[in-house]
């Protein structure tokens, strides 16, 4: 049976993955409920309650290999759920139960830089705009939106929708639980419950 048709104006730049197969494991004994993959230092950071990883890039093809560093965090249920690397991976900010939004120093091994002041105490998901400036943070019943550069807080916004509709405001039926944000930073995508919701950033 022959290949399909490529579609009249379609260009392929780039291989395409067609299937993926299992070449390692990451040994945990532990639940992994959030990952960032660092290109520039080739290395990998898991992260769960009370603990962060950090893989080396020898580890990613192997079933049993240890860490090169294991950071206990303090607290009985100190959950990250969610962590992304800053643009020019050298940082990562994480987020989750109790302690808010941290920020990391990752070299020579994860420090914590700083804690920002959040108003939520259980963060879903973050979001860094690609000059690494903006950072936005869900929790469930609101988004702060953040300067990193000074670490100030610029507004957060809640759910569900206000009485007045207000193009700033980024609103959802139901609790959001994760989003992300385009590369050129002019969309917000949310996820929540019931649907996901994409949302144009007005400057």
């Amino acid at each position: 049976m022959g290949q399909p048709p490529v579609p009249e104006g379609a260009v392929v730049t780039q291989r395409l993955p067609y299937c993926a197969w299992k070449v390692g494991r990451l040994c945990h004994q532990r639940a992994v409920s959030a990952i960032a993959i660092s290109c520039s230092t080739q290395h990998v950071y898991t992260c769960g309650t009370n603990y962060m990883k950090v893989w080396d890039n020898s580890a990613l093809r192997a079933w049993n290999k240890a860490p090169v560093d294991h950071l206990r965090l303090e607290g009985n249920n100190n959950c990250i759920f969610t962590c992304k690397l800053l643009p020019d991976e050298q940082s990562l900010v994480t987020g989750g139960l109790l302690h808010g939004l941290n920020i990391w120093d990752l070299a020579p091994t994860p420090r914590l830089r700083t804690q920002l002041a959040s108003e939520g105490s259980r963060c879903f998901s973050i979001a860094i705009s690609s000059d690494g400036h903006i950072l936005m943070a869900c929790f469930s019943e609101f988004v702060e939106i953040w300067d990193l550069r000074n670490q100030i807080l610029i507004r957060y916004d809640f759910c569900p929708i206000p009485l007045t509709p207000n193009p700033l405001s980024v609103v959802e039926s139901s609790a959001i639980l994760c989003f992300d944000m385009s590369s050129d930073n002019q969309y917000l995508i949310t996820g929540s419950n019931d649907n996901a919701t994409v949302y144009q950033q007005l400057f």
